[in-house]
């Protein structure tokens, strides 16, 4: 999200920048959403595909000849954690903290020679925040390998590492973090009305923030619930 922010904000500010990307908004728009739009059609695609099997499979003329409900798979223990779950939450928190710690280190994230965008320095605690809870999600998802059901005590602590998450962001919409944008192109517009805009909207973000952070809470309460029960 901040990245499409920086994006969005460079197209409307900046004549030079949309020049230097082809003249036009069609490009670089599509460039900035090509990640996004390939991720939402991969899921889409996966839950469709799966989907048209099931409905395939059940509009057989023997689909329900030979059903047998002494074959059907075992009451399935909501407490209990896939491995697969565990092991890809494993990796994408170890991908994100390598990524976090070689990148985001630094209030300059982009430093190149037609741009560079600097953060406050407030980002120091957001960095460190974010880092924090990347390990704790990492020694978490290994748990979850060795013990794999939820039991209460991990079941708070996911509750509590998602609600920092969630609260954590949603200062940062509010922060201003974006300090400065300097282009290095003739006729381009101040780099800070540039980074005052794109903070304007990331604080308009929040209220989405604060609805997603919501979802989650919901879920994690619901998980400590029957956790306790079990």
């Amino acid at each position: 999200m901040p990245w499409i922010l920086v994006g969005i904000g460079l197209l409307m500010y900046s004549p030079a920048y949309r020049a230097a990307h082809g003249g036009g908004w069609i490009g670089p728009l599509g460039t900035i959403w090509g990640g996004f739009g390939m991720t939402a059609l991969l899921a889409v695609g996966a839950v469709t595909a799966v989907f048209a099997a099931l409905e395939r499979g059940a509009s057989r003329p023997d689909f329900l000849e030979n059903w047998n409900p002494r074959k059907l798979p075992p009451v399935r223990d909501p407490n209990r954690i896939p491995r697969g779950t565990s092991i890809a939450d494993l990796v994408a928190n170890v991908v994100f903290a390598s990524w976090w710690v070689l990148f985001m280190s630094t209030p300059t994230v982009l430093d190149r020679p037609g741009i560079q965008i600097i953060l406050a320095p407030a980002w120091i605690y957001f960095f460190w925040g974010y880092l924090v809870l990347a390990a704790g999600n990492i020694a978490m998802a290994g748990a979850n390998l060795l013990q794999p059901n939820w039991t209460r005590t991990k079941a708070g602590l996911r509750l509590v590492t998602n609600l920092c998450g969630s609260a954590l962001f949603c200062v940062l919409c509010q922060s201003d973090i974006l300090l400065t944008i300097s282009l290095a192109v003739d006729g381009s517009p101040n780099g800070q009305s540039i980074a005052d805009a794109i903070n304007t909207w990331a604080s308009r973000v929040l209220p989405f923030a604060v609805g997603v952070g919501l979802l989650v809470l919901v879920v994690d309460v619901r998980r400590l619930i029957r956790s306790n029960a079990a």
